[in-house]
């Protein structure tokens, strides 16, 4: 009977033992994965939401630039539009300017014809009177106060060839002060002009306080023969300026300043050589007319052009 019951205690005990295992298996089941756990319908709302964004119409502006997108494409052809009219506009401009210059040109080739033709006798003169004082003096005792009318003529073609190479040199310099072709070119003569008619006025303003008149007259003369003379030395110049290559209007400029100075610098000589018996007794009063005649209005009108191209 002990027996009996020692052996049933034993079976429970295995029983048990079993039952703690069955448990244990369980519990480890049920922490790796829930039955009871609704996967799919924990899901589906997250995905469902996504799909909808997914297939829902764009309500965005369909004109704003997004970044990331090819909206550069039609830059090019803008860009290729601009460059386009550009060019247009500047062989337009190019156009209207070989055209400007060959009207000009052409009129000033007819007026030194025209002088040639009916007034060489006295551009002969000119050139005497040019490279001889006695012929200076002796030509500027037969006109007088003021030069007779072919000298004026001649001398109305340096204001001409003058005002012209001054407008081709702010041109190259990109100065033109207006707008138009024409309006520049009569404002250039126009300055040249005015300058040299205040020079005269001048110089004639002293011939009547000092009592240097013949002196005077001879110098105020020997201007005008000088620049006829600068007047012809500028057209080949301003010709070849107008139309000659690109790389070699620099060299022209230069070339053409230079022997403008020469002629300058020997019209000084000239003008030493007549007041030559006033300069060792009044040297003062000469270098104050070298200074607020002859230099000063060449610098101030240096400094007004500078002055205007930093503007």
């Amino acid at each position: 009977m002990s027996s009996g019951i020692q052996i049933l205690k034993q079976g429970n005990l295995h029983f048990l033992s079993l039952l703690v295992l069955l448990f244990c298996a369980s519990s480890s089941f049920a922490q790796n994965s829930n039955p009871f756990e609704i996967k799919s319908r924990l899901k589906a709302p997250v995905e469902a939401e996504n799909d909808k964004a997914d297939q829902s119409p764009d309500n965005s502006n369909p004109f704003e630039i997004k970044r990331g997108q090819n909206t550069g494409a039609a830059a090019p052809a803008i860009i290729k539009k601009s460059k386009k009219n550009k060019r247009k506009n500047r062989a337009a401009d190019k156009k209207a300017r070989q055209s400007f210059l060959f009207t000009v040109l052409i009129g000033l080739v007819i007026f030194i014809a025209i002088l040639f033709t009916m007034l060489r006798e006295y551009f002969w003169k000119v050139y005497d009177a040019f490279r001889n004082d006695n012929l200076l003096n002796q030509l500027q005792r037969e006109q007088g106060f003021l030069p007779n009318t072919p000298y004026l003529f001649w001398y109305s073609l340096f204001f001409l060839t003058s005002g012209i190479f001054v407008f081709l040199l702010l041109d190259y310099s990109n100065s033109l002060p207006f707008d138009g072709y024409w309006l520049n070119l009569y404002a250039c003569i126009g300055s040249v002009l005015a300058f040299f008619l205040f020079k005269h006025f001048l110089l004639s303003i002293i011939k009547w306080l000092f009592p240097i008149k013949k002196e005077i007259s001879i110098y105020n003369f020997s201007i005008v023969i000088f620049n006829i003379i600068i007047g012809l030395i500028l057209v080949p110049f301003v010709v070849f300026i107008g139309y000659g290559p690109s790389d070699l209007i620099k060299i022209s400029f230069y070339i053409s300043m230079g022997l403008v100075f020469i002629t300058f610098v020997f019209r000084q000589l000239r003008g030493l050589f007549i007041s030559g018996k006033y300069l060792i007794l009044n040297k003062f009063h000469f270098l104050l007319y070298l200074c607020t005649v002859e230099i000063a209005p060449v610098i101030v009108l240096i400094k007004l052009i500078l002055l205007y191209q930093e503007a």
